[in-house]
């Protein structure tokens, strides 16, 4: 199965990203990736460094692993999407247990301070994997679309294109034929950038149209995407 991305940016201070993920193989890099990051620390707030930190893909039970810093930090960097099991363990302490953490591409998923108890390792805490309201790992603004629910917005499944969706999230407008419209798909512009800035890739790959605005390449089908994201603002350093 092949994964791909679709990514959109807005020049020059406020940016969009759409990614796509394609179904097919997997592919490198953090634009087609996404990370798992946070901190650990003992029930008086202190750091605990070389916890060991694994996270599972539940759908092909991909193991990824690694260790926290000295300051009880840790990040797991080029995780592909999807749906994964996090453990945290170290000897003295109980194992804390993340049992569906969704990965998005190209997005850090930051589980915030993880706090272990004191007990036996072979004792686990089921701990909530909600997302905290305020995120802190990086700033710029997201927004995931995946394959399941693609599939639930009008105009994407009468063949207009997965760029409608970019119309649902706030700061995005259609600009209809003004600056050069693009003749490939939905005519859009962010924040009041026009269209022509906004740029597009596909595995972090350029797909732009250099004659008009839009993509190179037209994607309508949703049944090839896992997932479709559109970043509109202070894009991270991927």
């Amino acid at each position: 199965m092949i994964k791909r991305a679709l990514r959109l940016a807005c020049y020059p201070y406020f940016l969009l990203a759409l990614m796509l993920a394609i179904i097919p193989a997997a592919a490198t890099g953090q634009v087609s990736n996404g990370s798992i990051s946070g901190s650990i620390a003992d029930p008086q707030g202190s750091a605990v460094p070389e916890a060991t930190v694994t996270a599972t893909n539940k759908a092909t039970n991909q193991e990824l692993r690694t260790t926290s810093d000295n300051a009880g930090l840790f990040r797991l960097g080029l995780v592909p999407p999807g749906t994964y099991r996090v453990e945290v363990a170290k000897p003295g302490f109980r194992m804390a247990v993340y049992d569906s953490v969704e990965v998005a591409v190209g997005a850090d998923r930051a589980l915030g301070a993880v706090k272990l108890e004191v007990g036996e390792v072979t004792a686990s805490v089921e701990v909530s994997s909600a997302l905290p309201l305020v995120e802190s790992s990086e700033a710029q603004i997201t927004n995931e679309f995946t394959a399941a629910n693609i599939q639930t917005f009008p105009g994407v499944l009468e063949n207009q294109g997965l760029d409608n969706l970019a119309l649902t999230v706030p700061g995005v407008a259609n600009n209809r034929d003004l600056g050069l419209a693009n003749i490939n798909g939905t005519t859009f512009e962010v924040n009041g950038i026009r269209g022509r800035n906004n740029d597009q890739q596909i595995d972090g790959q350029n797909n732009n149209d250099n004659s008009v605005t839009g993509p190179g390449l037209f994607v309508s089908d949703p049944e090839f995407v896992q997932e479709y994201q559109i970043t509109t603002s202070n894009f991270s350093a991927e």
